[in-house]
């Protein structure tokens, strides 16, 4: 893991600055950001029987589609198109909106990754930007039989063998903070 973030970090110095191509400034960043990943989860439930009390031969398995969130680093290319740029008299500096591509590390079943994204940024190209994308990484999970969401398992039933490794491309979400590399 540290000689990937050390090689990204390498790449974005070799390509950072700030470029003029016709209308549009590209810049390279780095910083924090917040991924989400669509995680494999599985509620347990007990079940009644007939008489109002607990089942205790079966149980109930029940899909939950819900995010996990972690930390990590990102690295990122932003275009940014002049028409999108408002200067800011005082101090030269310009507020607008860019789109970047990324690298960041994310965790999918407390494993750290590298993923792809693309991102939409505001803030000073030159400066601090404030970001929100998606990112692709695989996910794990949940197959029920049948593909239904909830199914009724022998109270011995184990809910790991229900959960299938990088089984799924969802859309999944990134949120942060960059800086401006300087040359």
């Amino acid at each position: 893991m540290i000689k990937t973030v050390f090689l990204l970090l390498m790449l974005t110095i070799c390509f950072s600055g700030q470029i003029l191509a016709t209308d549009i400034h590209i810049t390279a960043v780095t910083g924090g950001v917040y991924a989400g990943t669509r995680g494999p989860h599985i509620l347990t439930l007990k079940v009644m029987d007939e008489n109002n009390q607990f089942d205790l031969t079966q149980k109930k398995f029940i899909r939950d589609k819900r995010y996990d969130w972690s930390t990590g680093i990102n690295i990122g290319i932003v275009f940014w198109p002049s028409s999108w740029e408002k200067k800011i008299e005082k101090d030269e500096a310009r507020f607008g909106v860019g789109i970047g591509g990324h690298l960041i590390t994310t965790k999918n079943d407390e494993i750290e990754r590298i993923a792809p994204g693309v991102a939409l940024h505001i803030g000073d190209r030159k400066g601090l930007q404030v970001f929100i994308g998606i990112h692709f990484v695989t996910s794990n999970k949940v197959i029920f039989p049948n593909g239904a969401d909830e199914i009724l398992v022998p109270i011995d039933a184990i809910s790991s063998d229900f959960i299938f490794k990088d089984a799924e491309n969802e859309l999944n979400f990134f949120v942060g903070l960059n800086a401006t590399i300087p040359l």
